[in-house]
């Protein structure tokens, strides 16, 4: 998508990476336009690799334009500006010692890109740590424009898994355990009749050392149901598993059948 931006622009001058906006404005309208708009959300999942694509492109040449930009800045939009970025151009180099070290060699910046207005930056073994938003700062000479990046990171979590967790004289205990979910996800029960049963049940929710959550539903359902579901959703996605009981109280044989996924998250982006 092309976001295109017609307006009489201020001009900027940096110095020591502060900018500052000089008293006058430029008289002749400058037009740019970015493959990605100032403000655009982008879904990905953990350990995956994700290209921010951020192109300028002036329409207008002025002799104060140069053909790279001497700052490209990319950081969290919530931390302290220039503290911890997630990548830094300036001065015709780039500023690894600056770098958090939580983006160190994850991290690429197309240099050889800039001639072409392209400062996208590629980040590599995506991390549901990296989940936020982002600003990218670039500055070109006296002009300087910013844009906001919110990246999502989505853990669609397994197929969820019933099994027995126990038997008692009026019916059975399931137990609906699944895991590799981002954001943590809800469990939701339904019978054969589509009621709802989730007040039945009790659930837990573990973090996992890559910042996923696996989930795990206890529930007790009397004999005269013949079919569950246990619906486990986030925000961006669901999965389902399916459970058939069948003749429980002659033979407590249960006959499993793989769940069907309902995914409703799709690897594009999003816009606002």
């Amino acid at each position: 998508m092309t976001f295109c931006l017609y307006a009489t622009r201020t001009l900027y001058v940096s110095s020591s990476f502060l900018i500052s906006p000089l008293p006058f404005t430029l008289l002749t309208t400058l037009f740019f336009s970015t493959s990605s708009p100032v403000s655009s959300t982008f879904m990905t999942l953990p350990g995956s690799v994700l290209t921010f694509p951020i192109i300028f492109t002036f329409t207008s040449t002025e002799p104060w334009l140069p053909a790279s930009p001497s700052t490209v800045f990319y950081h969290p939009t919530l931390s302290i500006l220039y503290e911890s970025p997630v990548y830094l151009y300036s001065e015709g180099r780039d500023h690894l010692g600056k770098q958090d070290e939580a983006y160190r060699h994850r991290t690429i910046l197309f240099v050889e890109e800039f001639i072409n207005g392209n400062v996208s930056l590629r980040l590599e073994d995506v991390r549901v740590s990296d989940n936020g938003e982002y600003t990218c700062l670039v500055s070109y000479a006296r002009w300087h424009e910013e844009a906001l990046i919110e990246l999502k990171v989505i853990g669609l979590g397994s197929q969820p898994w019933i099994h027995v967790d126990g038997q008692h004289s009026d019916g059975v205990r399931l137990l609906c355990v699944s895991s590799g979910w981002f954001p943590a996800p809800e469990v939701l029960w339904f019978d054969d009749q589509g009621n709802n049963l989730t007040i039945l049940s009790h659930w837990t929710v573990r973090e996992d050392s890559k910042g996923l959550f696996f989930v795990k539903s206890q529930i007790e359902i009397i004999h005269s149901t013949n079919k569950i579901r246990c619906l486990i959703h986030s925000s961006e996605n669901e999965q389902e598993g399916k459970l058939q009981i069948s003749e429980i109280r002659r033979s407590s044989t249960m006959d499993m059948f793989e769940g069907n996924e309902s995914s409703h998250y799709k690897l594009i982006p999003i816009l606002k």
